[in-house]
């Protein structure tokens, strides 16, 4: 999963914002340019309504971000899984085999949580099909470019 999501980030633009998170779609790709415009315009406002003038020193956030959701659309109520038609070929197996390999640390972790509350049933937190039956974990990757600071204008700059 790490090598695939190397290389995905590594591609064009173009092919990273073809699935975008959007309010329809709550998973898909973000970046730095809506990451940051969004968080600048909040602190900006945040500020104004102190009567602060901090916003202008503000660094945008420079990550991006993939996300994917449950398998099992129907019984998560959550959007079917969507990857980019041209990101590599291990992609969207790596990143499933990943998310299965995660459902099931949850498992454990969750057994674990039951038997440390010292429950009579190790699988009280399972029962029932609470998690099987349609949870809503997604799995969210992050990139962050590397940074460059340049002393003349005392500014970091994206490198691609």
């Amino acid at each position: 999963a790490w090598d695939s999501s190397k290389s995905f980030f590594d591609l064009e633009p173009a092919v990273k914002k073809s699935i975008p998170m959007s309010d329809s779609y709550p998973y898909g790709y973000e970046n730095h340019e809506s990451l940051g415009t969004e968080r600048t315009a909040a602190v900006a406002k945040s500020c104004a309504t102190k009567g602060k003038n901090e916003s202008s020193t503000l660094l945008a956030d420079s990550k991006e971000t993939f996300s994917l959701g449950p398998l099992d659309s129907a019984t998560s109520g959550m959007p079917s899984r969507k990857f980019p038609q041209n990101a590599p070929a291990t992609f969207a197996p790596a990143l499933t085999q990943y998310f299965n390999v995660m459902e099931n640390l949850a498992r454990i972790l969750f057994r674990g949580l039951a038997l440390a509350l010292q429950l009579d049933d190790a699988s009280w937190f399972l029962r029932d099909g609470h998690f099987d039956d349609g949870h809503q974990c997604a799995l969210r990757l992050l990139n962050y470019p590397q940074l460059e600071y340049q002393k003349e204008n005392r500014s970091l700059h994206i490198r691609a």
